[in-house]
C-alpha cells in the first residue's frame, strides 16, 4: 500500500472515531409507531413490509416524496453524506489534505458549479410537480437529520457535522455519481491515444476496434448496418506519454467509480410469452458495497402507482413500474467526452490560440476547506483554467503532470442537470407518447431506456443528446484544440437517436452493445464486446414461448460461447505439441479446458484455469508492442473488459495472419502456435505455484460487499463477506475481475469491482402481485437493522421476493409508521 493511501486510511479512521464518539448507539431506524413532523400537509402512512420496504400512501405528491426522504434518509443517511461530500468537493473538510484528492478534481471539471446552475433553473422555473417532488424529498431527508441531532445518536459510520441538504447538494451528488460514466471515457481516451501513439503500425491498428464494435442487435431495425465497417485512418501520433502521467490520469479517474457499468435488460412482447404479455426485465450492474446503492420503494398518490429502486439523494425511480408501464436503465457508453491538447500563449499563461488568434482563458477560483489538526478549517485556494471546450485538467496542483494543457469537453456539463427531470417525466407518463418525452430530455450520460406497458407495447432507446463531430475526428485520441479542425459540430436531434418500437422479434434487450447508426455512421462508444448481447439474442430468439421462471433463470445464465472456444481451439492447435504431456498438470489442465462448456457455476472448475491461459494469451500478443506498462493498464480496473482490446481480441485470436503474433523483442518470428504454446505453459506453471489446479470457481471467486469508506479508502469495518459468487466476464451473469490480480496473484475475487445490484422482473401478467425482485443485501445501512443483510442468502441462492403492489397484500406482511403532520 502506498503512503498516501495510508495517510488517507488514517485520516479517515480518524473522522469516522470521532463520529463515534459522540454516541455510543446509532439511531436505529424506526418501522412503526407514529413520528410527528413538520412540513407534511396531512398525515401519511407507511408500510414496511417482511424486506423493510416502504409502501408510502400520500394525499398528495408533495407528501408523498416528503416521506420517501425520509425513510430513505433514516435507512441510508451515512450514505447519503459520503456521496453528497464525493460530488460537492468536501471531503477535505472531514478527512482533512488528503480529501484534496477528491475534491480538486470534482471542482476542477465544474460538477459544482453546474449543480448550483442546474438547483437555479429549478428554483426560478415554474411550480410544477417536479419541482415540488423534488424540494419536498430533501425537505423529508432534512426532517430526519434534524431529528437524528435532537436524539444525540447518529451512525457509528457517518461523517461529522452533516449540514441540511440542498438543492445544489442534490445536484451535486447526482452528478458526481454519474461522473463515472465520463471519467471512464476519458480515461480510455488517454489509454486508446497511447496504444495508438505507440504502436502506430497500421498493420497492427486496423485489426483493432478502435471507435465502435460490431452490431449485432437486430433489433434496431431501422438503424441495422450491414457490410464492411469503415476503418479510421490513423496518422498524427505524438511521443507517448510518461508511466508518471498515466498513473496519474488512472488516479484522478479513480474517484469517480460509480455508475451503471455492465448492465442487462431485456423486454418481451406478448407473442414470445406463455402469458400472452409481456415480461420488462432489468438487471443493473454498478460496484457492489453496503450499503447496496439502490434504495426499493413504493408510493402511492393521488394518480399514481409507483414501485421501483431510488438513487442515493435522488427522487428519481430509475428502476421501477407504475399503473401503466415499466422501465429500466442500463449504461449506453455512447461517447460523450473529449480531451483537447492546448495551445498555450508563451507570452501570455492565460491565453490559448483559437483558430488564428490569441483567446483569453476564463479563470475560475475555487476555495476548498481543509481540516486542520486542531480541528479548524483552512482555506486552500486555487485557478481553474477554463478554454472554449471546457477545464484544463493537467494543471491543477500537482494533480497531473505538467505537460502539454489538455482541456475537457464534456457534454453532460454544458448544459443544466437532465437526468432527475427526465426521469421524473418517465416516472409519471401514462403512454408511450409521454414516456418517449421524458426519454428525449435526457442529455449525459447516456442511457439505454427499455419500456414495456400494460397495452403490450416495448421498446428501446438510445437516450442521449449525441455530439456531432468531423468526421475525420477519432474521438478515442486527444484532439487538436487549437486549429479549430476538430470542433463539435453541435449535436443530432433526438429524432436520429437509434431506437427500436414492437419489432417483429417480439423483444428488446441491451448488454452495453453497439448502437446504431446515427447520421450514416456507426457512433463511436466505449461499447463492450458483444458477448453478452449475442447470448441474449440466441436464447430469446429461439423460438420458445417464455415463463417467468424461464426469465428467472436468464439472470443467472453463466456460459460464455467466446471463452469456450478460445479455451477448446487452445487445446486443438496444440494438439500435435510436447507442451500438452509436459507433465500430468499440463494434461489435467488442457481436459478441463477441453471439457470446460464456458460456464462458471460454483462447483466448476474451467474457470479457475481459463482466466490464467486468457491472461496469458493477452500478454503474449500484446505486450510486446505496447510494452509493459501500457498493458497492465489494459488489464488494471476497466480498460480490458470495456475497452478496444476486449472489443477486438476474439478477431484477432483466430487471425492467423495477425500482425499481433509475432514478438518484436525476439529474432525468431513466431507462430501462432507458438504463442498458443508459451500461453499455456506459462499458464500452468501460475496454476502449479498458486496451488489452483482443481480447484472450484466457488472457492476462488468471491464477493465482498465493501462499506463504503473501503471501496473509496480502504477503511474496512462496515464490510459483508466473502459469499461464493457464480458468474464471470462478459457473461449474462455477469461480473467483473481484475486481471492484473488474476496474472500476478492468482486473485479472482470481486470486492472494488462490479455485479448485479438489483435484479427486478415485471410480470404485466398481474403486475400488482407476480412482480419480482431482489437487492445483493437489504435495505437498510444500519447494521443493527434486521434489514441490513436479509436478502444476502437470496441473491446468493439465485432466488427473487415478491414485489408487492396491492394494500391488502402488503398490510398483511407490514408494520406500519404514520408520519403526522
Amino acid at each position: 500500500m502506498s503512503k498516501f493511501s495510508k495517510i488517507i486510511i488514517v485520516s479517515l479512521a480518524t473522522c469516522l472515531l470521532l463520529a463515534t464518539t459522540h454516541s455510543t448507539k446509532a439511531q436505529s431506524p424506526k418501522y412503526s409507531g407514529t413520528i410527528q413532523l413538520k412540513g407534511l400537509k396531512k398525515n401519511v402512512e407507511v408500510f414496511f413490509d417482511t424486506y423493510g420496504i416502504p409502501h408510502i400512501y400520500a394525499q398528495g405528491i408533495e407528501d408523498a416524496y416528503f416521506a420517501l426522504g425520509y425513510v430513505q434518509a433514516q435507512e441510508r443517511i451515512s450514505q447519503f453524506e459520503f456521496f453528497r461530500r464525493l460530488g460537492t468537493g468536501t471531503m477535505s473538510e472531514v478527512i482533512g489534505i488528503n480529501g484534496t484528492s477528491f475534491d480538486v478534481p470534482t471542482r476542477t471539471f465544474g460538477i459544482v458549479e453546474n449543480a448550483k446552475q442546474s438547483a437555479k433553473a429549478l428554483r426560478d422555473g415554474p411550480n410544477n410537480d417536479l419541482k415540488k417532488s423534488t424540494i419536498s424529498y430533501l425537505k423529508g431527508v432534512n426532517a430526519y437529520l434534524a431529528d437524528m441531532k435532537r436524539s444525540g445518536k447518529r451512525p457509528k459510520d457517518l461523517m461529522p457535522n452533516p449540514a441540511q441538504y440542498t438543492l445544489e447538494d442534490l445536484y451535486a451528488t447526482l452528478s458526481g455519481f454519474m461522473f463515472g460514466f465520463p471519467a471512464f471515457g476519458m480515461y480510455a481516451d488517454i489509454v486508446t491515444d497511447q496504444l495508438m501513439n505507440t504502436v502506430k503500425k497500421t498493420a497492427y491498428l486496423k485489426e483493432l476496434k478502435v471507435l465502435t464494435g460490431t452490431p449485432v442487435n437486430r433489433s434496431f431495425p431501422r438503424n441495422n448496418t450491414k457490410g464492411q465497417l469503415n476503418v479510421p485512418v490513423f496518422k498524427g501520433f505524438n511521443k507517448p506519454f510518461t508511466k508518471k502521467y498515466l498513473k496519474a490520469f488512472y488516479n484522478l479517474t479513480q474517484n469517480f467509480k460509480y455508475g451503471l457499468k455492465n448492465s442487462n435488460s431485456w423486454v418481451l412482447s406478448g407473442k414470445i410469452t406463455t402469458t400472452g404479455k409481456p415480461f420488462f426485465s432489468s438487471d443493473a450492474h454498478i460496484p457492489l458495497s453496503k450499503p447496496d446503492t439502490f434504495y426499493e420503494a413504493h408510493l402511492v398518490y393521488p394518480g399514481q402507482n409507483l414501485y421501483g429502486l431510488f438513487f442515493p439523494l435522488a427522487p428519481l425511480c430509475s428502476i421501477g413500474f407504475n399503473q401503466n408501464m415499466a422501465w429500466g436503465v442500463t449504461t449506453l457508453l455512447n461517447d460523450d467526452i473529449d480531451l483537447y491538447r492546448e495551445k498555450l500563449n508563451p507570452k501570455n499563461p492565460n491565453q490559448v490560440w483559437e483558430n488564428d488568434h490569441w483567446a483569453n482563458i476564463k479563470v475560475r477560483k475555487e476555495v476548498v476547506k481543509i481540516l486542520q489538526a486542531n480541528g479548524t478549517l483552512k482555506d486552500s485556494v486555487f485557478d481553474v483554467k477554463i478554454t472554449r471546450h471546457g477545464p484544463i485538467i493537467n494543471q491543477v496542483r500537482p494533480m497531473i503532470p505538467d505537460q502539454d494543457p489538455i482541456s475537457v469537453y464534456y457534454t453532460g456539463l454544458k448544459f443544466n442537470e437532465s437526468t432527475i427531470a427526465s426521469f421524473f417525466k418517465m416516472n409519471t407518463a401514462k403512454n408511450l407518447m409521454e414516456f418517449t418525452r421524458g426519454v428525449s430530455q435526457q442529455i449525459a450520460p447516456g442511457f439505454n431506456i427499455q419500456y414495456a406497458d400494460t397495452k403490450g407495447n416495448i421498446a428501446w432507446f438510445a437516450a442521449a443528446k449525441l455530439l456531432k463531430r468531423p468526421k475525420h475526428v477519432i474521438s478515442k485520441r486527444i484532439l487538436d484544440g487549437a486549429s479549430g479542425k476538430d470542433e463539435p459540430l453541435g449535436f443530432y436531434p433526438f429524432s436520429e437517436n437509434p431506437k427500436s418500437v414492437n419489432p417483429p422479434e417480439g423483444f428488446v434487450l441491451s448488454a452495453n452493445n453497439q448502437i446504431g447508426k446515427v447520421g450514416g455512421r456507426l457512433y463511436p462508444g466505449y461499447y463492450v464486446a458483444g458477448t453478452r448481447v449475442k447470448r441474449l439474442r440466441k436464447i430469446l430468439g429461439s423460438g420458445k414461448k417464455f415463463s417467468s421462471k424461464d426469465l428467472q433463470k436468464l439472470y443467472f445464465d453463466d456460459v460464455s460461447p467466446v471463452f469456450r472456444g478460445i479455451a477448446r481451439n487452445v487445446v486443438k492447435s496444440l494438439a500435435n505439441h510436447s507442451i500438452l504431456d509436459k507433465t500430468p498438470a499440463h494434461r489435467k489442465v488442457a481436459n478441463i479446458l477441453q471439457k470446460w462448456k464456458g460456464n462458471h457455476g460454483a462447483d466448476t472448475r474451467g474457470p479457475v484455469v481459463f482466466y490464467q491461459l486468457y491472461v496469458q494469451l493477452l500478454k503474449n500478443y500484446f505486450e510486446d508492442e505496447v510494452g509493459k506498462d501500457l498493458f497492465e493498464l489494459f488489464l488494471k480496473g476497466d480498460t480490458p473488459v470495456y475497452g478496444v482490446i476486449d472489443r477486438s481480441f476474439e478477431g484477432i485470436f483466430y487471425n492467423r495472419k495477425s500482425a499481433w503474433i509475432d514478438n518484436i523483442n525476439t529474432p525468431k518470428k513466431e507462430t501462432r502456435q507458438d504463442i498458443l504454446a508459451k500461453s499455456f505453459a506459462i499458464a500452468v506453471d501460475s496454476l502449479i505455484k498458486k496451488g489452483l489446479i482443481g480447484k472450484k470457481w466457488k472457492k476462488v471467486h468471491q464477493q465482498y460487499y465493501l462499506g463504503l469508506p473501503a471501496l473509496f479508502t480502504g477503511q474496512k469495518g462496515f464490510d459483508l463477506g466473502p459469499f461464493p459468487f457464480e458468474g464471470g466476464v462478459n457473461t449474462i451473469n455477469k461480473v467483473e475481475i481484475d486481471l492484473l490480480k488474476v496474472l500476478h496473484k492468482g486473485d479472482y475475487s470481486v470486492s472494488k469491482t462490479s455485479g448485479p445490484n438489483n435484479r427486478t422482473l415485471v410480470d404485466f401478467s398481474d403486475p400488482d402481485r407476480k412482480s419480482l425482485g431482489v437487492l445483493p443485501t437489504g435495505q437498510s445501512g444500519f447494521p443493527e437493522s434486521k434489514f441490513y443483510k436479509d436478502q444476502v442468502k437470496l441473491y446468493n441462492n439465485k432466488q427473487l421476493r415478491k414485489m408487492l403492489r396491492k394494500r391488502k397484500d402488503i398490510e398483511k406482511v407490514s408494520t406500519k409508521l404514520v408520519l403526522k403532520k
